[in-house]
């Protein structure tokens, strides 16, 4: 077994299941922009057309004339844009759910096998990632779990993002 194997094997993860579900997802993703890309070219088309219209005012006939057809026609594009952003959104929303599905059991069985979680978020981050001490102590009674933060976990500046230049300037270097 060569060294990226074993290491990656020893933190509770195989290696070929994580590519696997990668893969899978990153190819979901992919069809997902090339239909919002075709759904977009589609709506400009359209626009374009509209606009081509506008544009002919002079030389063909005019709103008046093209009567119930333009509007027929006009009622139809916009039904049809509408159909293709509501599925691109269901397409996005069901590949978001797998997504977090599939990296929310990857994430249970690295709490299962793992010895220590050291984080370094700010306060209430994990919990709302459903990682917290308390449901990762549930899974795995051994694991240790550590916080690090540049402001601490409760005080004035708890919820700020903090970088070296922040802690340098506060303590007047």
């Amino acid at each position: 077994m060569d060294i990226e194997n074993f290491s990656t094997e020893m933190r509770g993860y195989k290696k070929d299941e994580v590519d696997r579900v990668l893969g899978e997802l990153r190819a979901e993703l992919e069809h997902v922009r090339e239909y919002n890309f075709n759904a977009a070219s589609d709506l400009d088309n359209l626009r374009a057309e509209v606009a081509a219209l506008k544009k002919k005012k002079d030389s063909a006939p005019g709103y008046a004339e093209l009567g119930a057809q333009f509007e027929q026609t006009l009622r139809l594009a916009e039904e049809q844009a509408k159909k293709m952003a509501t599925d691109a959104a269901q397409d996005a929303i069901r590949v978001r759910e797998t997504a977090k599905a599939e990296s929310e059991q990857l994430s249970r069985k690295a709490q299962q096998k793992a010895d220590a979680i050291i984080e370094g978020f700010r306060p209430g981050v994990m919990e709302r990632l459903g990682v917290g001490p308390e449901k990762c102590l549930a899974r795995n009674p051994k694991i240790v779990f550590g916080r690090m933060t540049g402001w601490g976990q409760e005080g004035w500046y708890s919820q700020a993002a903090g970088h070296d230049i922040n802690y340098i300037s506060l303590a007047g270097a």
